[in-house]
């Protein structure tokens, strides 16, 4: 069996950036507070494209697994149902990536790291290529 490519290493870094583990260790405590806190029914979190392939990624496997694949559209939404901080069993997906002004993602075949990269890559790097997972 085939081990599945699209889960990028902790140890992975982006453009000189923080690296995903690092991401993590920022992202995971605000979010199990923000669960925590059993004073809201209904949150909006307005956040960039790693956060949310972050929480996706945390929400569907409950690890700290980068999910790399998901494309996350400037002004996406994505839905999901939380249950409590202790019990990821009831965190349901309900929607990804879903962006109001594109709705068929037709404006680019590029993802929004793509795009990135095409913009900041230094020239001449060792891995000139972006990193997929």
């Amino acid at each position: 069996m085939r081990a599945f490519q699209g889960v990028v290493p902790n140890e992975k870094r982006f453009l000189g950036g923080e690296t995903i583990g690092e991401l993590f260790d920022r992202v995971l405590p605000s979010l199990e507070r923000l669960v925590a806190d059993e004073s809201w029914d209904t949150v909006l979190v307005v956040a960039h494209g790693a956060v949310n392939r972050a929480i996706l990624s945390y929400a569907l496997t409950g690890e700290r697994m980068f999910l790399g694949r998901f494309e996350q559209a400037p002004g996406c939404v994505n839905v999901v149902d939380v249950g409590g901080a202790d019990d990821l069993a009831t965190w349901i997906v309900r929607a990804v990536n879903v962006a109001p002004s594109d709705l068929a993602h037709r404006a680019t075949r590029l993802t929004q790291m793509e795009e990135y990269w095409e913009r900041m890559a230094p020239v001449g790097e060792d891995d000139a290529s972006p990193p997929t997972g």
